[in-house]
């Protein structure tokens, strides 16, 4: 499934970015790679350019998938949804009246946490380009039984 290998194949950059730049933090600024400096100057705080972006506040799994789906153009957005329904994680998703509804394959219980959570929040951004209200949801259902099987908001993810 091409959609599941993306999250990983990004985390894996990630890692790889974080793990270059902790090897190069320990040589010691102004110095390549590998090499020790062999000086004794008084360690200089971080260039500004270089310095660590501000704490962001704590947030919640659902909120940093919202801000990753958000991130996306509304084209992005819908060919991501058409890709997930094509990779048996959705059945059909409804979002013409009322309270958007995502029918979940049985291939849905089996993704990480992380990949549930930014699936649904691409949905919810695609359904609530505004960002919605303190209400909003995705409301979700068993796309086997019919049965409701939880929902999504900014808050996190429900199931049953």
């Amino acid at each position: 499934m091409r959609s599941q290998r993306l999250p990983s194949i990004l985390l894996l950059v990630g890692l790889a970015i974080l793990l270059s730049a902790c090897s190069s933090d320990r040589a010691g600024p102004g110095t390549p790679s590998g090499q020790s400096s062999g000086t004794t100057q008084a360690a200089r705080p971080p260039e500004p350019a270089l310095a660590a972006p501000p704490a962001a506040p704590q947030q919640n799994p659902a909120e940093r998938a919202l801000a990753a789906a958000r991130s996306k153009t509304r084209e992005e957005q819908k060919e991501f949804i058409a890709n997930l329904i094509l990779d048996g994680i959705f059945s059909q998703i409804e979002l013409n009246e009322g309270v958007p509804r995502v029918y979940l394959r049985p291939a849905f219980r089996l993704l990480t946490p992380e990949d549930k959570h930014l699936y649904l929040a691409v949905v919810y951004a695609f359904a609530y380009p505004d960002g919605g209200r303190s209400e909003s949801q995705v409301v979700l259902f068993d796309s086997v039984s019919g049965e409701p099987a939880g929902a999504f908001t900014p808050a996190g993810l429900q199931l049953h």
